[in-house]
């Protein structure tokens, strides 16, 4: 490592090993001598480009995807698009020079990250994370939450001026997969608008709290984004989140702890993009807990109206494994890298930090 960017020549293909405590203080050395240079350069180069490859070109409409021999086309599938593998070579046709780094799942590839071949490594980690309105970068972790009825989205913002709206969430895992959902509710317990999504990670990585913050960054950013989109007033009324799991309102509240005890825990990642989320919000928040399925002692009608939006929440987290058309819905087993992570390392296979 020289003045803060790693040299190490090799093709990068790190060994999965256990980290043992030993190795702790040269991890903090490596850390600091990097952070110094991450202060001072904000996000600059932190890999020599001598060590890296790129293989996989794109269009700037992200339309094709080729490594000069193989060659995938964005299509179509139910609601979704997917790359499919064609056999026509488009390569000749069309101009591929943006770099793209990929993700197989069964045979088909999955963007994780575009490069513009012309920018500096400082100039494309500031791209991938300068939207933190819940546009692009979120579209590739939470997905479409676009609303077609402008009346729907009419109604959200009338209810967050007039602080009549409870946000609500939950997350669940079902054999090693991960999902989340949030929703905006009146405070009468009636939806407004629900939204769920799959958790991207392994089986070992995913469990239920780390999908209850992505509950809680989801609603967040959600609400943001409507925020952004129709120019919402600072002085709005505090906004309440309804939710079942202690540790995730926890953080939400108070933020995660910065200790060498937890900086390698799994769910850090997302536990420091919610307080990112939550301390550059214009919105004020307020997190309160309620006891999960409550329906299973009592009847729904009697229910709290916090109760009953965790009850629906649940149902709709739920509904995510069981319902046909989210069969074609794609599951990463490489946790994103998210926009406040400074640096990540990561594999062809799982990201180690």
């Amino acid at each position: 490592m020289r003045n803060g960017v790693i040299h190490r020549r090799s093709k990068l293909n790190w060994t999965h090993q256990i980290f043992l405590p030993k190795w702790t203080p040269i991890w903090q050395k490596a850390c600091a001598v990097l952070q110094r240079y991450v202060s001072a350069n904000s996000l600059g180069l932190q890999f020599s480009n001598i060590n890296q490859e790129w293989v996989w070109m794109t269009d700037t409409s992200h339309q094709y995807i080729t490594n000069g021999t193989v060659t995938y086309e964005k299509r179509r599938l139910k609601s979704f698009y997917v790359y499919v593998r064609i056999n026509v070579d488009v390569s000749q046709n069309i101009q591929c020079d943006t770099r793209v780094d990929l993700s197989f799942h069964k045979g088909r590839p999955k963007p994780i990250f575009f490069y513009d071949k012309n920018s500096s490594s400082q100039q494309q980690i500031q791209n991938i994370e300068i939207d933190s309105n819940g546009d692009q970068i979120w579209k590739t972790i939470f997905g479409d939450w676009t609303i077609v009825n402008p009346g729907i989205e009419q109604e959200i913002v009338t209810g967050i001026q007039q602080g009549d709206i409870i946000l609500g969430l939950d997350g669940s895992v079902t054999r090693g997969r991960g999902a989340y959902s949030f929703g905006v509710f009146t405070k009468e317990a009636e939806p407004i608008y629900l939204h769920h999504g799959p958790v991207h990670g392994d089986s070992e990585q995913q469990n239920s709290t780390r999908s209850e913050m992505h509950g809680i960054l989801g609603v967040i950013k959600f609400i943001q984004y409507i925020g952004h989109k129709y120019d919402l007033e600072k002085n709005c009324p505090v906004i309440k989140i309804v939710g079942d799991n202690t540790e995730s309102l926890r953080i939400g509240r108070e933020g995660p702890s910065k200790s060498l005890s937890n900086v390698f825990a799994s769910d850090m990642d997302v536990a420091f993009e919610i307080w990112n989320a939550v301390c550059n919000s214009s919105f004020e928040f307020e997190f309160e807990h309620v006891k999960s399925h409550q329906d299973d002692e009592e009847d729904y009608d009697l229910l709290s109206v916090e109760a009953k939006i965790n009850v629906q929440c649940d149902e709709y987290v739920t509904s995510f494994f069981t319902d046909p058309s989210t069969n074609c819905v794609y599951w990463s087993e490489q946790i994103p890298h998210y926009p406040s992570q400074k640096i990540s390392l990561r594999n062809q296979f799982t990201q180690i930090t």
